[in-house]
């Protein structure tokens, strides 16, 4: 759903609607619209509610769309949701449409419906026409019909969706072809919201990777998606992803949620054993409308070979960077090192983009709660990502023998625009970060985390190191990379126990992940279609992959595209 509740069913679903086409040409108000015309407002015959507000008349769009408040004939159609106009929208096949050269629309409505059809309609520079309709039901859903839509070409150069009077709330069903094949002759489509549904919507802890015997705090967010309020009761559980016999269980009762409000649900302390984990949160609700998405789950990695991190994975916010010829800006976090000694792998630096940062310096303490850059551990000149929000590597290979806290910092050169660091402004704010204009005088970041990591394992001896790395290093590929429909993903990890392989968003978010099963082969391959847990096609960009073994951990980067 989004951000207000709304969700949609498509006749190629379970349980959803079925495709009825409703002609109202016999009946309905034939309208002469002009090419980039806007006609209404037109009475609905009823009232509904959208996005929380009531209407009951609305405006029609020769390319596409309704709008609740717009005059508008925008024909350059945008992604949804957006700021632009229209708002208030729904569209039901958004693109550069032109009745005045063929075709005609026609609005009807009763006491129980209204409705809008666009039949046999050309695109303005196609040929082949269009026939759809949008229909408002009393009950306050929408449906989205598609009689006949021809034209292959422009087919995919669209958008279909509903957005609120803001223009920062919406429910995109397709843009400009994706996802592939979303939109075909004979297809319904329902928007709709529902009265009782509370989900997980946030796992923050434990991370992807956790380190062993470091208690974790499980925390998830939730989120009341009803229009009614709630008291959920939420269940964590976390088990063995071998066997699936757990290891932790805890229930939370989370009193008078109310409608489309969120909640921090953090239960009691975690101390994990090494081994990969499955962990759960699961809601529960005494009525409960959609119970799809009521589990949110995602595999643990839990050794010595971990990232130390104060953020969640999820950016909120981006630090704006400006600077001029006189002033160099830095930010940095500070790590308490679960055990010791250690070796720094990496530092990890979420970022906008592929601008630069002219140092990173891995650093102790200066005794004073600073970061001392004049003794650093380990420098990294003019480090950048490989593409816009991802992670900058910078590459440390350190040993250090003491577990006192320890700093990542990264320093922009001198009038830098960019890149923009993430921040992660959900509690709990660990306060670790802080930022600078050097020479330094360090801030205090109290309102957010700077998605700032360090990588770290236990092979303190370059010896030892050197030969695991020989021996039992993973290995990982992807072929074919980039892909569009479905790519062989395929692992090398040296000896049993077999691998976890789970497939990342930019921002460090599970969207798929591969159980491990026993077996006596030192690979694995897996086919993935482009997926994410749920079935849902992803949308074209950048995943990294990563397989987690009892000898180490490998990355690959991957390019989705439509």
């Amino acid at each position: 759903p989004d951000d207000w509740g709304y969700r949609y069913v498509t006749s190629r679903d379970s349980g959803g609607p079925v495709f009825a086409w409703r002609d109202i040409s016999g009946v309905g108000q034939h309208l002469e619209m002009l090419d980039d015309d806007n006609e209404g407002p037109f009475l609905l015959g009823f009232p509904i509610q959208f996005y929380g507000e009531a209407y009951n008349s609305i405006f029609v769009c020769s390319n596409g769309w309704l709008s609740f408040n717009s005059r508008s004939h925008q024909f350059h159609h945008c992604q949804i949701p957006s700021v632009r106009e229209p708002n208030c929208l729904l569209a039901p096949f958004w693109t550069d449409l032109d009745p005045s050269n063929a075709g005609s629309v026609f609005v009807y409505q009763d006491s129980s419906e209204f409705g809008a059809s666009w039949v046999a309609v050309p695109h303005h520079r196609g040929v082949s026409p269009f026939t759809f309709q949008a229909i408002l039901l009393g009950d306050g859903s929408f449906l989205f019909q598609y009689l006949s839509m021809e034209d292959s070409v422009y087919v995919d150069s669209s958008s279909v969706g509903i957005e609120n009077c803001e223009g920062d709330i919406g429910l995109p069903f397709s843009f400009n072809g994706t996802p592939e094949g979303a939109i075909e002759d004979s297809l319904a489509v329902r928007f709709y919201t529902v009265t009782h549904d509370v989900n997980p919507i946030i796992i923050h802890s434990p991370l992807t990777k956790e380190f062993t015997s470091v208690p974790r705090n499980p925390t998830v967010s939730i989120k009341n998606y009803g229009s009614v309020t709630e008291s959920p009761t939420v269940t964590c559980v976390i088990m063995d992803s071998l066997t699936h016999a757990p290891v932790y269980t805890d229930t939370v009762l989370v009193s008078d949620l109310g409608a489309r409000d969120t909640a921090l649900v953090v239960f009691p302390e975690w101390i994990p054993e090494e081994g990969i984990f499955l962990v759960q949160f699961i809601v529960t609700l005494g009525s409960n409308d959609d119970t799809s998405l009521d589990t949110l789950e995602k595999y643990v990695h839990v050794s010595k070979h971990a990232d130390m991190a104060h953020d969640d994975g999820t950016p909120e916010g981006w630090y704006m960077v400006s600077g001029s010829p006189l002033t160099t800006m830095a930010v940095a976090v500070r790590f308490q090192p679960p055990y010791a000694p250690f070796h720094v792998v990496r530092g990890k630096i979420l970022v906008s983009n592929t601008l630069p940062f002219e140092e990173v310096h891995l650093s102790p303490d200066d005794g004073q709660g600073r970061p001392d850059l004049d003794h650093s551990y380990g420098v990294v000149h003019w480090v950048s990502a490989d593409s816009e929000t991802s992670w900058v590597l910078a590459d440390f290979d350190e040993a250090v023998s003491i577990g006192e806290e320890i700093w990542l910092t990264a320093i922009w050169p001198k009038a830098a625009l960019g890149p923009f660091v993430g921040e992660d402004m959900t509690p709990p704010i660990d306060s670790c970060s802080y930022y600078t204009v050097l020479p330094p005088f360090w801030f205090q970041r109290t309102t957010g985390d700077w998605m700032m990591r360090l990588e770290i394992d236990d092979e303190v001896g370059i010896e030892e190191r050197t030969v695991k790395e020989k021996r039992h290093a993973p290995i990982l590929s992807c072929n074919p990379n980039p892909f569009t429909s479905t790519v062989t993903i395929t692992g090398a990890f040296g000896a049993n126990p077999p691998p976890s392989i789970q497939v990342d968003d930019v921002a460090g978010r599970m969207v798929m992940a591969f159980p491990h099963s026993s077996c006596s082969s030192s690979r694995v391959s897996v086919l993935w279609d482009g997926t994410d847990v749920h079935g849902k096609p992803l949308r074209a960009g950048t995943y990294f992959v990563n397989l987690s073994s009892e000898n180490g951990q490998a990355t690959e980067k991957l390019i989705l595209l439509k």
